[in-house]
């Protein structure tokens, strides 16, 4: 196959991650990206260098006491003029989304509003994390078992592999578009 000078043909899957889960969850949705046939760097976002190679972009951010992780949300700041001109999805992993319902998906949703409509994500993930207590500082530790979150890997696999098997067909429909 000849490939234009100048083609992009890879993708970044990038992620804030303080404990791992959304690391993990960063790696699986690439590994899903790439069995369908895309290039694809995964990286934390603090590794991110040049946006320009990319054909598109996934941003995943975990979500602490309702808030992105500060490394994402620095990372959309620095970045976001590249980022209005690609195709672009978003996923965040948040104890909260344990629960799955209606009116919790809508409240994560209301909260991060201002990234959607600066970044105009063609697709928005929204999954369970994992918790366990051993990889936390005791401070940390002490606070959450103060609020009552269980340990456990609450993370839906299922879902996140549909969220990501979908994505092509999104992104190829912008790239179509241009």
């Amino acid at each position: 196959m000849l490939v234009e000078v100048g083609v992009k043909e890879k993708y970044l899957v990038t992620y804030a991650s303080r404990y791992g889960s959304t690391a993990e969850i960063a790696q699986h949705i690439a590994g899903i990206l790439a069995k369908q046939g895309w290039t694809v760097d995964t990286k934390p976002v603090s590794e991110v260098e040049d946006l320009e190679i990319y054909r598109g972009v996934l941003i995943g951010s975990a979500i602490y006491s309702g808030e992105w992780d500060q490394a994402a949300v620095e990372f959309i700041k620095a970045q976001q003029r590249l980022l209005e001109g690609l195709p672009l999805a978003i996923f965040m992993v948040g104890m909260r989304l344990r629960d799955q319902s209606e009116e919790m998906r809508s409240t994560v949703l209301a909260q991060f509003e201002v990234y959607q409509v600066m970044l105009k994500p063609l697709a928005i993930g929204l999954f369970a994390g994992a918790l366990f207590y051993d990889k936390l500082s005791p401070i940390v530790r002490l606070q959450l078992k103060g609020k009552g979150l269980p340990e456990g890997d609450f993370r839906d696999w299922s879902a996140i592999e549909r969220w990501a098997e979908s994505l092509p067909g999104l992104f190829a429909s912008t790239e179509a578009a241009e």
